[in-house]
């Protein structure tokens, strides 16, 4: 690697750097309690230790001076294993985001722990094997026969995620997708000029830059996420009306109310709410817009659908019954205006024991 190729390495990996440490350190990623942030956390200083390595392996390559050829193994199997790590990780950063199972779940799972440990045994037995990677006397690196295994598996898990959200995208009905091809466009354009093209180091700062995406993306949910995984906010109320009223096709959703009137009984709503998510209807959108109520609304939901489901969760919570208001009425997208399909809702309210004793 020449002067100019280090220059534009060592450039390339501090703008990943200087991107995300002021994220990083900001409050809302240090001092939340979300599962999501939490792991948004982990896979940002895992892409920054990664920038922070391949910076060290482009100084010392080549180099000759105490432990030089030691820390070039270290940065350099650290950065393998991050390619790895953080393509697996980000699949379940995606499971939080959605908030519901996919396809071969259980599979992957035991893929990416799989994965990992053959990983982690390859480049713990490197320095004898040089099976990944090779430093010779000279401290200059050179890729071993496994060298690509690594970037090959990560190319998998970025497809099989991608797939993952573009089919979450398509059935999902909140009108707030994931931007799926912002995120696996820079992943795939470094991760190839990575594979292919090796003094071209753009794998690391292409997925900042994915990282980033999902950072933003994550920023945009948390304004409309409730306390609840899962759950929608009152905020998001008046996106969904908005959103809505600009859809080209005319859509109907059928709408229930729940309202605790008991104060001291709160946790009612939250028995309501997981009721709710065991339905496992994927066109539900769950939105707690006070403190102690619920609105569901389902796309083309109809009287019949709505009733069963007020009796379901009557059935459920009959003890508690006389302390909860329901209303029921049905949202034209294009073509009611919100205020009245609210106000259908406060004018059809009943409690919920009349449905607990049919």
């Amino acid at each position: 690697m020449d002067g100019i190729d280090k220059i534009v390495a060592i450039s390339v990996n501090l703008c990943g750097i200087l991107i995300f440490l002021p994220v990083l350190l900001s409050s809302k990623i240090l001092r939340s309690k979300k599962e999501i942030i939490r792991l948004l956390r982990v896979l940002i200083i895992i892409s920054v230790l990664g920038c922070a390595c391949d910076m060290i392996y482009v100084l010392v390559n080549g180099k000759m001076f105490f432990a030089s050829r030691i820390i070039n193994s270290i940065a350099k199997s650290f950065t393998y294993l991050e390619t790895v790590l953080a393509s697996i990780l980000f699949i379940w950063f995606i499971r939080l985001k959605i908030n519901h199972p996919f396809d071969f779940e259980k599979i992957i799972k035991i893929g990416s722990a799989f994965t990992l440990g053959i990983m982690g045994l390859l480049l713990v037995s490197n320095p004898f094997t040089n099976l990944v990677f090779s430093i010779d006397k000279n401290n200059n690196y050179s890729r071993g026969p496994m060298g690509n295994a690594g970037f090959i598996v990560a190319f998998f898990f970025c497809i099989y995620t991608a797939t993952i959200i573009v089919k979450d995208n398509v059935n999902r009905k909140d009108y707030l997708p994931f931007p799926v091809v912002l995120y696996i466009i820079p992943f795939l354009i470094g991760g190839a000029a990575q594979l292919f093209v090796p003094q071209f180091r753009l794998s690391n700062i292409s997925f900042v830059l994915s990282m980033l995406i999902a950072y933003q993306n994550t920023l945009t949910m948390s304004k409309y996420e409730d306390e609840i995984p899962g759950v929608y906010n009152g905020a998001y109320l008046s996106y969904f009306f908005n959103k809505t009223s600009r859809i080209s096709r005319m859509v109907a959703y059928g709408g229930i109310s729940f309202e605790v009137k008991d104060e001291k009984k709160e946790s009612l709503i939250y028995k309501i709410i997981n009721v709710i998510k065991n339905d496992h209807n994927p066109g539900t959108i769950i939105i707690r817009y006070e403190k102690n109520a619920v609105l569901v609304l389902r796309e083309n939901a109809g009287i019949y659908e709505m009733e069963s489901f007020v009796h379901k969760i009557a059935t459920y919570l009959s003890c508690d019954a006389n302390s909860i208001e329901t209303g029921r009425g049905v949202y034209f997208s294009n073509s009611k205006e919100s205020k009245y399909f609210l106000d259908s809702l406060s004018e059809n309210k009943e409690s919920l024991k009349h449905f607990s004793e049919d």
